[in-house]
């Protein structure tokens, strides 16, 4: 970075994705910010300068070993290595830490048996609560939301029709699709001693994920017109599994999308005859409203997707 660069970069004052720190600083501060600019989307830290942007800069020797082997060798875990460059401007050297944006979140910074986990918001860091951790660990590839256990189910709980016939006659699958089976492939998870069902399976194969995954039913709304009004022509709730249960005449019992399809078909399509022949006639093209709906389902299964008790899909009538 040249000079000019780093002038302009100090004139726009401390933000989101910019700290000053004058040199000296006790190396758990900057292990904060560290840890905070990794855990967000990165950032810099400019040793060397004052809060009110005065350049006092750095008077320690081996700045960047000390930085490595104290700051993020003792505080920082897991361990991250930031670009570091020192520029002299106005008769002082300012050394530059360009922390990246952390691929193995969440970042902590640990002294003795503690550990805190920081972000970064504005101009200072705060500690992450229980849901940014959550959230931490998921973008981290730490955590995988739909492998979260669903309290208090059990095995009996899943339609075994539905997984049997999921796993053996769609993935032809062979061998016992027992409980054991359901565990090696992440549908079933422990829990307090115990295993429960995974999100994933209960939203998958239970016959009423709504029992124990408020966020899994799918309200679908019809509204007589353009605006959403207290008066609709369709108001349902359906709970239903997100598997279809097929046999070899048809599906005898429809997924939720499907099921939501069919309760939306005589306000989006009509029946007409055409040749002599009668066919249905969609508003609006079936399979990309499928897909779309399937969309909106998957991501109400986890936890914090939604704090809405359902999905909902609304749609104006055309008459």
């Amino acid at each position: 970075m040249r000079p000019t660069e780093l002038a302009r970069l100090i004139q726009q004052g401390e933000g989101a994705k910019l700290e000053f720190k004058r040199d000296g600083a006790r190396p758990e501060s900057i292990a904060k910010q560290i840890v905070a600019f990794a855990n967000m989307n990165g950032g810099r830290i400019l040793v060397g300068v004052e809060d009110d942007g005065a350049i006092s800069g750095v008077q320690k020797k081996n700045l960047q070993a000390w930085l490595m082997d104290v700051v993020i060798g003792r505080y920082v875990s897991p361990r991250i290595l930031p670009d570091y460059q020192e520029v002299t401007i106005d008769g002082g050297v300012v050394a530059i830490i360009e922390v990246p944006m952390g691929a193995a979140k969440p970042y902590k910074v640990t002294k003795g048996e503690r550990s805190d986990t920081y972000l970064r918001y504005g101009n200072v860091c705060r500690l992450a609560d229980d849901m940014q951790m959550v959230r931490l660990f998921e973008s981290g590839g730490l955590l995988s939301v739909e492998r979260f256990p669903v309290h208090g189910s059990k095995f009996g709980e899943l339609s075994e029709l539905r997984y049997k016939h999921y796993f053996s006659k769609l993935l032809e699958v062979d061998g016992d699709l027992d409980e054991e089976f359901m565990l090696q492939q992440d549908f079933m998870v422990g829990e307090e001693g115990r295993l429960a069902c995974s999100y994933f399976a209960y939203a998958l194969f239970a016959l009423q994920p709504g029992v124990r995954l408020p966020q899994a039913p799918l309200r679908v709304t019809v509204f007589p017109g353009a605006d959403m009004d207290y008066e609709t022509l369709l108001d349902e709730t359906l709970d239903a599994p997100y598997v279809a249960l097929r046999t070899e005449l048809g599906a005898a019992e429809p997924a939720i999308q499907d099921r939501a399809i069919a309760a939306l078909k005589p306000f989006i399509s009509k029946s007409r005859v055409t040749r002599r022949v009668r066919e249905r006639q969609w508003d609006y093209p079936r399979t990309p409203s499928r897909k779309r709906l399937l969309t909106g389902l998957s991501t109400a299964i986890g936890p914090c997707a939604t704090t809405r008790a359902w999905r909902s899909t609304t749609i104006a009538s055309k008459s």
